[in-house]
């Protein structure tokens, strides 16, 4: 073996414990020494957002439910405007039916509408809200009783809550009487009577010896006050010129004849 090959040999040589030395250097995994952890870090300057409460969620709105009641009391009015007496039952309450059955109910509810018939109506008011369980709706109707002449009518129904429903107790359809429709009022025009022919001397003429101071035909003239009529005197109408009636005068209303020439 030559010098050369046996210093590379030495330097194999000492590598290989240079290799061997490093390696036991390292320590051992389970001996408590851990590779140091990294944690990521938030920066100095950032700001985390603040928890903020969830809005509240809206309270729903409460609707008052609709009043049916006065709805009620039209389509009563209508079915008996078209004499539709069973449907006009079916709207009744049951404290006004009671144990009836429906002919029977049918048969009182004719016998207290009387033959009358509404030709027009308007339902004016209904008192109270949906909260009472009992209300007054009034009502005015123009009544044909049998086929006559219409008159004016007021109504007070009661509304009365049943069964989740409002049904019309009919009992006041008898306590309110009818007054007469107001009609324009004819003024009677009485035209004066002829007058007696002047040369009758049997005609009697009449006239107030209590005052009055004019003779008159008619012996209830309308001019005269209704105590004095009817007229307490009276004379012919050969008598006008004798002295007890020489102050009358005619009536021009009741056509008294003038006085004769003398």
């Amino acid at each position: 073996m030559t010098a050369r090959e046996k210093l590379k040999g030495l330097c194999l040589l000492l590598a290989a414990v240079l290799l061997l030395c490093a390696g036991c250097a390292q320590p051992a995994p389970g001996n408590g020494a851990e590779p140091a952890a990294t944690e990521a870090r938030a920066p100095q300057n950032e700001v985390m957002p603040e928890e903020t409460e969830p809005a509240p969620e809206p309270t729903p709105e409460l609707t008052e439910a609709p009043d049916y009641a006065p709805q009620v009391v039209s389509s009563f009015m209508n079915y008996w405007s078209v004499g539709d007496y069973a449907n006009m039952v079916s709207l009744c309450s049951v404290t006004w039916t009671g144990k009836k059955d429906r002919e029977q109910a049918v048969s009182a509810m004719t016998e207290l509408l009387e033959d009358r018939m509404p030709v027009s109506f308007e339902v004016t008011k209904v008192d109270g809200t949906n909260a009472d369980l009992r209300r007054d709706a009034r009502v005015t109707a123009q009544i044909s009783k049998s086929g006559g002449p219409v008159q004016k009518y007021q109504f007070k129904l009661k509304v009365v809550w049943e069964n989740n429903f409002w049904y019309i107790d009919p009992s006041g359809l008898r306590s309110y009487a009818g007054t007469p429709t107001p009609t324009a009022r004819v003024i009677e025009v009485t035209q004066p009577p002829t007058p007696a022919p002047i040369d009758d001397p049997n005609t009697l003429l009449y006239y107030n010896p209590d005052g009055g101071k004019r003779y008159h035909l008619d012996p209830y003239c309308r001019t005269a006050n209704e105590r004095n009529l009817p007229f307490k005197g009276s004379f012919t109408f050969a008598e006008l010129n004798n002295a007890e009636y020489a102050d009358l005068i005619p009536c021009q209303i009741c056509g008294a004849p003038r006085r004769p020439k003398k």
